[in-house]
C-alpha cells in the first residue's frame, strides 16, 4: 500500500515483509527503472505497479524460503531419540486391499472425506461386530465387551467421525475426524477405549508398539505438517512431535526394526512439489 507522508512524499509499505523509508530505497529503485527518482517519492503507485511489486517481493520470499530447507535432524525426547535423514530411494507405495478391491469406485472420487465414507462401509463389512453407527455416531467394541462411543468435540469444528482402520493384533482402532476445513485422527485403544488425538495418519512398525503419525498441508495449512511419535504397549503414550517448516511427508512405511521410510516433498519457487525420501529411526534412550 502507499502511505501519505509529509510534504506529499509517499512511503511504499508491504504488509508482513518490510516498509521502505526514503533513505533505504536506493537499491530497490534500481529494480524499478520505470520510475524516475522524483516519481517514486512524489506520486502514488498505480494499482498495477503495486501488484507487480508485491509479486516481486513474494518471488524473492519463496526463493529464500526454498533455500532454507533442512532435512537431517536429531530429536531428543524424554525417553526416546528420533533421527531423521535424507536418503536415496525409489520406493513405491503399495496399495492396500481396500484400494485394490474398490479401485473402480475410488477412481471416480477425488474428495478425501467421501473416500473415507466408502472405506468405512468397507471396514464395517470386513470387521463385522467391531464397529457400528447409530444416529451417525460411531461406536467401537472394546475388549471388555462395551461399545465405546466416539463423540464429536463440541468445542471444535468436528463434523463426522469415520472408522479409518482396524489393527486387531495391535489393539488399535483408527478414526478419521472430518472438520469444517481439514481433518484429524483419533487413535482408539481397543483394550479400554481410551482416545489419543493426532493430526496425522498412523504408520506402525511390525510389532505394533511404535506409531508415527504423519501429515502434509503446506498450502492451505488447515492441519499441521509433520510427525507425531507414540508408543503402543497396552496404552498409547505420546513421545513428541516434529513440524518441519517447509516440507512434509506424503506417505510412509515401516522397513526394519525401528526404522521407517517416508516419501516427502517441498515446494519450489513456483509451488511445484520436489520429492525426496527420508529415513526415520526411533530408539529408546
Amino acid at each position: 500500500m502507499v502511505t501519505p507522508h509529509k510534504n506529499n512524499l509517499c512511503l511504499v509499505s508491504f504488509p508482513m515483509f518490510c516498509t521502505f523509508k526514503p533513505c533505504q530505497i536506493s537499491s530497490f529503485e534500481k529494480a524499478l527503472p520505470i520510475f524516475s527518482q522524483t516519481d517514486f517519492y512524489t506520486k502514488p503507485l498505480p494499482n498495477i505497479m503495486k501488484t507487480k511489486i508485491t509479486i516481486i517481493i513474494l518471488f524473492f520470499f519463496f526463493r529464500i524460503n526454498a533455500q532454507k530447507i533442512k532435512i537431517d535432524t536429531l530429536l531428543n525426547f524424554e525417553n526416546y531419540i528420533v533421527s531423521i535423514k535424507k536418503i536415496n530411494s525409489n520406493l513405491k507405495r503399495e496399495k492396500s486391499n481396500f484400494e485394490i478391491e474398490l479401485q473402480d469406485v475410488l477412481s471416480k472420487e477425488d474428495n478425501m472425506h467421501n473416500k473415507s465414507i466408502i472405506k468405512e462401509k468397507y471396514l464395517f463389512e470386513k470387521y463385522k461386530g467391531f464397529a457400528k453407527k447409530e444416529n451417525k455416531e460411531l461406536f467401537l467394541k472394546t475388549d471388555n465387551k462395551d461399545w465405546k462411543p466416539i463423540k464429536l468435540n463440541p468445542n471444535s469444528e468436528e463434523i463426522e467421525n469415520l472408522l479409518f482402520d482396524i489393527y486387531l493384533t495391535e489393539n488399535l482402532y483408527v478414526v478419521r475426524t472430518q472438520w469444517g476445513e481439514g481433518n484429524g485422527f483419533k487413535l482408539v485403544n481397543k483394550l479400554n477405549g481410551d482416545i489419543t488425538e493426532s493430526f496425522g495418519e498412523p504408520c506402525l512398525n511390525n510389532k505394533g508398539n511404535i506409531i508415527i503419525t504423519y501429515n502434509i498441508d503446506l498450502v492451505a495449512e488447515y492441519t499441521e505438517t509433520g510427525f507425531e511419535f507414540f508408543t503402543n504397549n497396552k496404552s498409547i503414550e505420546y513421545v513428541g512431535k516434529f513440524n518441519p517448516s517447509n516440507w512434509g511427508p506424503e506417505w510412509g512405511v515401516h522397513t526394519i526394526q525401528d526404522k521407517f521410510i517416508f516419501k516427502c516433498y517441498s515446494l519450489d519457487d513456483y509451488m511445484n512439489p520436489e520429492y525426496f525420501y527420508i529415513e526415520v529411526e526411533i530408539k529408546k534412550r
